[in-house]
């Protein structure tokens, strides 16, 4: 990470550590209360964990000045050999409601990548990402890579036991989207 992005990545990081803290506390305090049902409790669970990752993981990006889209555009770039087209990025999108127009301009104006025309059909622009972009893709990995074990805090034989139960849920929603509403 480069020195001010650090300094400020720092700064950021205590500035919300305080109102982080009050979250969990409100949180732990929600899951005691009593709910109509443990399907409620369990989305409610769900919810608020997902809440408090995307939070923290959120945090990171913004230390160093991008958003969690543009980092996945970043991470895109980064998985090519040559240039990708805007409309090919937006389809690997995991949010198909991003503008990747909008966040590949913004990674411009930062740096962290380049547009140029594609010579064989001139409407079509093509992105790559800069040196710049490769750095704080780097720094910015080794913080997300760390967000798991310094976020989850349960035994191995637990985290077992979530992804299996995770999986049997998302399983059940991927067939239950497939289904026609009746």
């Amino acid at each position: 990470m480069w020195p001010d992005l650090r300094l400020s990545y720092m700064l950021s990081l205590a500035d919300s550590f305080t109102a982080k803290q009050e979250n969990l506390k409100t949180a732990g305090a929600m899951m005691r209360e009593e709910f109509d049902d443990p399907y409620t409790k369990a989305v409610a669970c769900i919810f608020q964990a997902h809440s408090h990752l995307l939070s923290t993981q959120n945090e990171h990006f913004k230390a160093c000045g991008i958003s969690a889209d543009q980092y996945r555009v970043l991470k895109i770039l980064s998985g090519e050999q040559q240039t990708v087209s805007v409309s090919s990025i937006q389809e690997r999108m995991i949010n198909k409601m991003s503008n990747a127009s909008r966040l590949v301009e913004k990674l411009m104006k930062s740096g962290l990548a380049h547009r140029m025309q594609s010579q064989g059909d001139r409407r079509q622009a093509l992105v790559s990402i800069t040196a710049r972009g490769r750095e704080t893709l780097i720094s910015l990995e080794e913080e997300i890579r760390r967000l798991p074990t310094t976020a989850i805090r349960l035994s191995g034989e637990e985290l077992e036991e979530l992804n299996h139960l995770l999986g049997r849920l998302l399983d059940f929603m991927a067939v239950k989207a497939k289904q026609p509403e009746s």
